[in-house]
């Protein structure tokens, strides 16, 4: 008896309810959990029901290399759900939720995600024992296909149509701090030459107050953060 070696003669079922898929998820939801994300995402955005899970449903997709929102229904598969601790959402309501979001509630995950690095770096995420703490900030392009992306269907000036983010970039570990959505095409103006970068909106440096400080280094798309100055003692001529 000859065995077939006719690859279309083989049928692959995983019709398990204990199978897990995508297992190693369990890793950043576990440090999600850990960091107290869930509980930042439902006091803070503030559109639908549940939006920790929607939004946590998102995340996960995007990790296990999900690209639409169709893609979250790889997460319901068989056991998936088991290693996220939460509800997956599935992708009608995935695709409510992203649409009835607006210009504030993006400022909300903003919120979201500088508390979230914050308390990163509380548990030792960034190394600040230097006594400087180094951020690249230059932009990328996220390419879009079709013409119905609302704000990614610009021309970019690499000739390609996507979004132009503007990212905050920890010099050394690549950990990305922040990123912002701007207008980014080929019709705005460079910065003169021998001249500081232009300032994009929402990258204002803060104030130095109690906090780390962040100026941009001239000639560069690079700035340097120092540590907040000591705050002279009560009673003191400082």
């Amino acid at each position: 008896m000859r065995a077939s070696q006719r690859l279309d003669r083989l049928s692959i079922t995983a019709d398990e309810d204990t199978l897990i898929d995508d297992a190693g998820l369990l890793l950043p939801a576990t440090l999600a959990q850990r960091l107290g994300l869930p509980e930042l995402l439902d006091a803070r955005i503030t559109t639908g029901a549940h939006p920790a899970e929607k939004c946590l449903t998102v995340i996960h997709s995007a990790l296990a290399g999900g690209d639409c929102i169709d893609d979250v229904d790889a997460l319901r598969a068989g056991a998936t759900s088991a290693v996220l601790g939460h509800r997956v959402a599935a992708p009608s309501t995935v695709g409510t939720f992203l649409r009835s979001l607006a210009w504030g509630h993006a400022r909300q995950v903003d919120a979201v995600a500088r508390e979230l690095l914050a308390r990163a770096a509380g548990v030792g995420a960034i190394d600040t024992a230097a006594g400087q703490f180094v951020v690249d900030i230059d932009a990328t392009l996220v390419e879009t296909y079709g013409l119905a992306k609302r704000g990614g269907s610009e021309v970019m000036r690499t000739g390609r149509r996507g979004y132009h983010p503007i990212l905050a970039v920890a010099a050394g570990t690549g950990d990305v701090l922040h990123a912002r959505l701007r207008r980014g095409g080929p019709t705005m103006p460079p910065a003169p030459p021998g001249s500081s970068p232009r300032p994009s909106p929402g990258f204002a440096p803060p104030e130095c107050a109690g906090r780390w400080c962040c100026a941009p280094t001239p000639v560069s798309t690079s700035a340097t953060c120092s540590p907040p100055a000591a705050r002279p003692a009560p009673g003191s001529l400082s």
